[in-house]
Protein backbone atom coordinates (compact mmCIF):
# COMPACT_ATOMS: atom_id res chain seq x y z
CA UNK A 1 0.00 0.00 0.00
CA UNK A 2 1.39 3.31 -1.02
CA UNK A 3 -0.85 6.21 0.23
CA UNK A 4 -0.53 9.99 0.01
CA UNK A 5 -2.47 13.07 1.10
CA UNK A 6 -1.72 16.50 1.00
CA UNK A 7 -3.13 19.89 1.62
CA UNK A 8 -2.02 23.41 0.19
CA UNK A 9 0.71 25.01 1.79
CA UNK A 10 -1.35 28.42 1.86
CA UNK A 11 -3.86 26.40 4.77
CA UNK A 12 -0.81 26.74 7.09
CA UNK A 13 -2.41 30.12 8.05
CA UNK A 14 -5.90 28.63 8.73
CA UNK A 15 -4.11 25.78 11.00
CA UNK A 16 -1.63 27.98 12.72
CA UNK A 17 -3.36 28.09 16.07
CA UNK A 18 -2.60 24.41 16.42
CA UNK A 19 -0.41 23.42 14.00
CA UNK A 20 2.99 22.00 15.44
CA UNK A 21 1.46 22.80 18.10
CA UNK A 22 -0.81 20.27 19.42
CA UNK A 23 -0.77 18.07 16.43
CA UNK A 24 0.92 16.97 13.51
CA UNK A 25 1.07 16.79 9.81
CA UNK A 26 0.75 13.24 10.18
CA UNK A 27 -1.58 13.00 12.95
CA UNK A 28 -3.84 15.10 10.88
CA UNK A 29 -3.59 13.16 7.75
CA UNK A 30 -1.57 9.97 8.41
CA UNK A 31 -4.13 8.49 10.77
CA UNK A 32 -7.06 8.58 8.16
CA UNK A 33 -4.53 6.56 5.69
CA UNK A 34 -3.47 3.49 8.25
CA UNK A 35 -7.26 3.55 9.34
CA UNK A 36 -8.17 2.91 6.01
CA UNK A 37 -5.73 0.61 5.36
CA UNK A 38 -6.82 -1.60 8.74
CA UNK A 39 -10.27 -1.43 7.23
CA UNK A 40 -9.96 -2.07 3.78
CA UNK A 41 -7.62 -5.58 4.89
CA UNK A 42 -10.19 -6.33 6.89
CA UNK A 43 -8.53 -7.33 10.08
CA UNK A 44 -6.50 -9.57 7.85
CA UNK A 45 -3.31 -8.37 8.70
CA UNK A 46 -1.63 -5.91 12.07
CA UNK A 47 1.25 -3.05 11.82
CA UNK A 48 4.17 -5.10 13.56
CA UNK A 49 7.00 -2.11 12.70
CA UNK A 50 7.15 1.58 11.64
CA UNK A 51 9.53 4.29 10.82
CA UNK A 52 8.65 7.45 10.86
CA UNK A 53 10.52 10.16 8.61
CA UNK A 54 10.53 14.29 7.52
CA UNK A 55 10.92 16.79 5.86
CA UNK A 56 10.89 20.29 7.62
CA UNK A 57 11.53 23.82 6.41
CA UNK A 58 8.45 25.06 4.69
CA UNK A 59 6.22 25.34 8.03
CA UNK A 60 8.58 26.19 10.42
CA UNK A 61 9.29 29.25 8.63
CA UNK A 62 4.88 30.18 8.18
CA UNK A 63 4.25 29.06 11.55
CA UNK A 64 7.30 30.73 13.41
CA UNK A 65 7.53 27.44 15.68
CA UNK A 66 9.32 24.43 14.60
CA UNK A 67 7.01 22.06 12.44
CA UNK A 68 7.48 19.23 10.06
CA UNK A 69 6.51 20.17 6.30
CA UNK A 70 5.66 16.01 5.57
CA UNK A 71 5.70 13.18 7.28
CA UNK A 72 6.33 9.47 5.84
CA UNK A 73 5.79 6.19 7.57
CA UNK A 74 6.77 2.82 6.77
CA UNK A 75 5.25 0.20 8.20
CA UNK A 76 5.78 -3.42 8.22
CA UNK A 77 2.24 -5.02 8.60
CA UNK A 78 1.88 -9.10 9.37
CA UNK A 79 -0.84 -11.08 7.27
CA UNK A 80 -3.09 -13.30 9.57
CA UNK A 81 -5.36 -16.23 9.27
CA UNK A 82 -8.86 -16.52 9.49
CA UNK A 83 -8.35 -17.49 12.93
CA UNK A 84 -5.97 -14.19 13.73
CA UNK A 85 -2.40 -16.05 13.47
CA UNK A 86 0.36 -15.18 12.13
CA UNK A 87 1.06 -16.32 9.06
CA UNK A 88 4.50 -17.30 9.12
CA UNK A 89 6.98 -15.17 6.59
CA UNK A 90 3.46 -13.50 5.14
CA UNK A 91 3.97 -9.36 5.58
CA UNK A 92 3.02 -6.74 3.67
CA UNK A 93 4.69 -3.37 3.49
CA UNK A 94 3.14 0.13 3.19
CA UNK A 95 4.45 3.81 3.08
CA UNK A 96 2.04 6.75 4.03
CA UNK A 97 2.82 10.35 3.34
CA UNK A 98 1.22 13.60 4.46
CA UNK A 99 2.06 16.91 3.66
CA UNK A 100 0.56 20.27 4.45
CA UNK A 101 3.22 22.23 2.26
CA UNK A 102 2.20 21.09 -1.48
CA UNK A 103 1.20 24.25 -4.17
CA UNK A 104 -1.82 24.82 -5.03
CA UNK A 105 -3.22 22.52 -7.75
CA UNK A 106 -6.27 21.66 -9.75
CA UNK A 107 -8.25 20.01 -5.89
CA UNK A 108 -7.51 21.02 -2.68
CA UNK A 109 -6.37 17.50 -1.42
CA UNK A 110 -4.44 15.81 -3.24
CA UNK A 111 -5.41 12.14 -2.17
CA UNK A 112 -3.48 8.89 -3.85
CA UNK A 113 -3.80 5.00 -3.07
CA UNK A 114 -1.95 2.16 -4.62
CA UNK A 115 -2.43 -1.39 -3.27
CA UNK A 116 -0.24 -4.60 -4.58
CA UNK A 117 -1.52 -7.76 -3.70
CA UNK A 118 -1.32 -11.49 -4.29
CA UNK A 119 -3.36 -11.20 -7.20
CA UNK A 120 -3.47 -7.62 -8.72
CA UNK A 121 -3.55 -4.27 -7.61
CA UNK A 122 -5.58 -0.86 -7.18
CA UNK A 123 -4.58 2.44 -8.08
CA UNK A 124 -7.08 5.09 -6.63
CA UNK A 125 -7.12 8.50 -7.44
CA UNK A 126 -9.70 10.35 -4.62
CA UNK A 127 -9.09 13.58 -5.68
CA UNK A 128 -9.66 12.86 -9.64
CA UNK A 129 -12.72 10.22 -8.27
CA UNK A 130 -11.31 7.55 -10.32
CA UNK A 131 -9.30 4.38 -9.81
CA UNK A 132 -8.09 1.43 -11.88
CA UNK A 133 -6.51 -1.95 -11.39
CA UNK A 134 -5.42 -5.04 -12.63
CA UNK A 135 -5.63 -8.86 -11.83
CA UNK A 136 -4.18 -11.76 -12.39
CA UNK A 137 -7.99 -13.17 -13.38
CA UNK A 138 -9.44 -10.23 -15.30
CA UNK A 139 -6.51 -8.04 -16.31
CA UNK A 140 -6.81 -4.39 -16.46
CA UNK A 141 -9.94 -2.23 -16.22
CA UNK A 142 -10.52 1.37 -15.45
CA UNK A 143 -13.56 1.10 -13.48
CA UNK A 144 -15.92 4.20 -13.03
CA UNK A 145 -13.20 6.98 -14.01
CA UNK A 146 -14.15 10.64 -12.84
CA UNK A 147 -17.46 9.72 -11.67
CA UNK A 148 -18.78 11.33 -14.96
CA UNK A 149 -21.52 10.62 -16.92
CA UNK A 150 -21.07 13.04 -19.88
CA UNK A 151 -24.58 12.80 -20.75
CA UNK A 152 -27.56 14.35 -18.96
CA UNK A 153 -30.51 12.57 -17.13
CA UNK A 154 -33.63 14.88 -17.10
CA UNK A 155 -31.34 18.16 -18.20
CA UNK A 156 -28.83 17.53 -15.34
CA UNK A 157 -25.47 15.43 -14.90
CA UNK A 158 -25.03 13.20 -11.97
CA UNK A 159 -22.88 16.13 -10.05
CA UNK A 160 -26.18 17.97 -9.87
CA UNK A 161 -28.20 15.33 -8.40
CA UNK A 162 -27.09 16.02 -5.09
CA UNK A 163 -25.50 12.20 -5.14
CA UNK A 164 -22.01 13.53 -4.62
CA UNK A 165 -21.47 12.08 -1.31
CA UNK A 166 -23.03 8.84 -1.71
CA UNK A 167 -21.01 8.25 -5.16
CA UNK A 168 -17.96 9.03 -2.62
CA UNK A 169 -19.22 6.58 -0.33
CA UNK A 170 -20.26 3.50 -2.91
CA UNK A 171 -16.52 4.21 -4.50
CA UNK A 172 -14.48 3.60 -1.21
CA UNK A 173 -16.41 0.77 -0.83
CA UNK A 174 -16.39 -0.67 -4.21
CA UNK A 175 -12.57 -0.45 -3.81
CA UNK A 176 -12.17 -2.18 -0.83
CA UNK A 177 -14.37 -4.85 -2.23
CA UNK A 178 -12.49 -4.86 -5.42
CA UNK A 179 -9.17 -5.16 -3.16
CA UNK A 180 -10.39 -8.00 -0.66
CA UNK A 181 -11.36 -10.18 -3.87
CA UNK A 182 -7.41 -9.65 -5.00
CA UNK A 183 -5.12 -10.13 -1.86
Amino acid sequence: MYAYMSQPKHQLETFKSWAGKSSDISYYLNSHHVDFHEWAVGHNSKPVSVIASCAKGVATEVLGTDCEDSITLLVQWQNLDENKNIIKGSVGTAVYTSSWVAPKSDVHSQQRFFYQGQKGEVNIDQAHRGYNMSSDSGGYASVNPLFMKYTPCDGKFVGQLGTYIYLCVIFSCVSVLIHRSIN
